[in-house]
């Protein structure tokens, strides 16, 4: 999110949960879907989980959540595509 406002776990869990079912489903309908977008976003999520919980653990000046959530969803597009961190970097 935009502001300061702190997200909850449950909220993020309860939509990775969500999210992943849904696109673990989609690619066997016969509609025309691409896993990028949805691993972009699931990597999202992960990193914020990750970030709002290294945060609510430790007072003492880590970076925002926003930034994990970044670094999870570069990582994640990266393990999907095979492609290396520094060009994943140039395409976000």
């Amino acid at each position: 999110s935009r502001s300061s406002e702190d997200v909850s776990l449950w909220t993020l869990v309860v939509s990775f949960l969500a999210y992943g079912a849904l696109a673990t489903g989609m690619p066997g309908l016969s509609v025309p879907m691409g896993m990028f977008v949805p691993n972009l976003l699931l990597g999202a999520l992960m990193g914020r989980f990750a970030g709002e919980a290294i945060n609510s653990r430790i007072e003492e000046g880590m970076a925002h959540p926003g930034v994990y959530a970044m670094v999870g969803s570069a990582a994640m597009l990266g393990g999907f595509t095979h492609m290396t961190i520094a060009i994943v970097v140039l395409l976000l």
